[in-house]
């Protein structure tokens, strides 16, 4: 089977000709097509170098004045002649520009996907290839030409009018923000936005993995496709506990083999509301930053995507293992931020505190291997529980960029794996929270000052 190599040499010579006939069009071409785009090399620096002169003001509808330009700037002579130039000005269409930049663009797009092709076979054929690799390799490579595509700004007012036109819609039509369904910390701090990266971290077996999936359920079932991304736990232990959740059975009755037939079909008719649920578990060995790019990017563009959760952030395998720890780690959390960015939603991505946050109150500086962890979130949520009160869990918010930070004391029911908000409980009355945050009797600004507080008094 022959190959032929994808180009359009017509559209080439035809947007060069526009370009010396109507100069202005320069500007509707530029974030379209750059000149690596051109299949005749010459050409496209011929291409690069007209959009240079017409920036600095040369007049490029003048061959003859181009011409010597042209040959200081060391474009190839074949491309640079009065003679050339004037037999490009015969064939152009003066509108069509943004037309033929488009034609070049897609040309382009299909040389570099078949040589990505041809490069994948290459590897696939190598005995020793490990499949994890390569996919990783290949997402990495489609990852790159996405985020290297033409970008565009946008005029406040544009901007402006679009943020209003949106804020008049009925709220079942508008984008709203995520919500945790607690309550206690919604109403005060609010929802999740498009392109937050959240970060919710705690010590081993507080409850991160139980809060991220109480979270992720929350919205799935009021129909806000949701994705998580499990590389702590498989699919299966982590759907089993979501539904031992819903239908009030105590989990650890699976785990050690005591569960009854009536436990399963409580479990069962928890599962039956949730087949047309959007709610996805993703729970690989393994995965890169560019395999959840790539899985995201996909279960947006099939079924739309609100929420994902990633459990947990230091399980994320680093694109770079020469890396220290701390610059991996550094890496994951701007490709995390830049990944909410891209999809336009929020990302709750789980993480573990360092030893120092043991049988102490959770800060900033516990969180594990670096502090960009801190600087990349918008927000971070902190979990803690003390002997003295098993049954009780602190939430702190420890950081958000749009609202205040404080503390708030969710309820916890370890046989159904489950935290509650603290009003729904009656024992726990007087954590009742209303808006501001400030107004809670655990709130409190400076926790730095608090932390210290509290190490004098032991």
């Amino acid at each position: 089977m022959s190959t032929s190599i994808p180009h359009d040499r017509d559209a080439e010579l035809a947007i060069l000709a526009t370009l010396v006939v109507n100069p202005i069009e320069s500007e509707s071409v530029r974030s379209i097509v750059c000149g690596n785009d051109f299949f005749d090399q010459d050409v496209g620096k011929l291409y690069d170098a007209i959009l240079t002169l017409h920036d600095a003001g040369t007049p490029i509808g003048d061959p003859i004045v181009l011409a010597p330009a042209l040959r200081a700037m060391g474009v190839p002579s074949d491309v640079r002649t009065s003679a050339f130039i004037g037999r490009l000005m015969g064939r152009g269409i003066p509108w069509h520009a943004e037309r033929y930049a488009r034609m070049i663009a897609k040309s382009a797009c299909l040389r570099r996907l078949q040589s990505l092709g041809s490069e994948l076979v290459g590897r696939c054929s190598d005995p020793s290839a490990d499949p994890e690799s390569v996919m990783a390799w290949m997402d990495a490579k489609l990852a790159s030409r996405d985020r290297n595509g033409p970008t565009s700004d946008r005029s406040v007012w544009d901007i402006a009018s679009e943020v209003i036109a949106d804020l008049r819609k009925p709220s079942d039509q508008r984008e709203r923000p995520i919500m945790t369904g607690l309550r206690c910390h919604d109403e005060s701090a609010g929802g999740w936005l498009p392109g937050e990266l959240i970060i919710l971290a705690a010590r081993p077996g507080v409850g991160k993995t139980t809060l991220g999936l109480q979270i992720a359920g929350h919205n799935a079932l009021r129909d806000r496709p949701t994705l998580v991304v499990s590389l702590e736990m498989s699919d299966t232990q982590l759907v089993r506990r979501f539904l031992c959740g819903i239908a009030n059975v105590n989990a650890r009755r699976f785990r050690s083999e005591r569960y009854t037939a009536a436990d399963v079909d409580a479990l069962e008719d928890a599962a039956l509301p949730l087949k047309n649920t959007p709610l996805w578990v993703w729970g690989p060995a393994g995965a890169s930053i560019p395999r959840i790019r790539g899985l995201a990017k996909r279960r947006k563009a099939e079924s739309g995507l609100s929420l994902l959760v990633v459990d947990y952030l230091s399980l994320i395998h680093p694109d770079d293992r020469s890396l220290k720890r701390y610059e991996q780690i550094s890496r994951i959390t701007k490709d995390l931020k830049a990944l909410a960015q891209e999809l336009s939603v929020p990302v709750l991505a789980l993480c573990q505190l360092n030893r120092d946050a043991d049988g102490e109150e959770p800060r900033l500086s516990h969180l594990r291997e670096g502090g960009s962890i801190e600087e990349d979130a918008d927000g971070v949520l902190f979990l803690h529980r003390t002997e003295k009160a098993p049954d009780e869990t602190t939430l702190i918010i420890a950081k958000h960029r749009y609202s205040e930070t404080g503390m708030v004391t969710l309820s916890w029911t370890p046989e159904r794996t489950e935290f509650g908000d603290a009003r729904d409980f009656g024992g726990y009355a007087d954590h009742i929270v209303e808006t501001p945050i400030s107004e809670h009797p655990s709130y409190c600004h400076d926790f730095d000052a608090h932390n210290a507080e509290a190490k004098q008094g032991f």
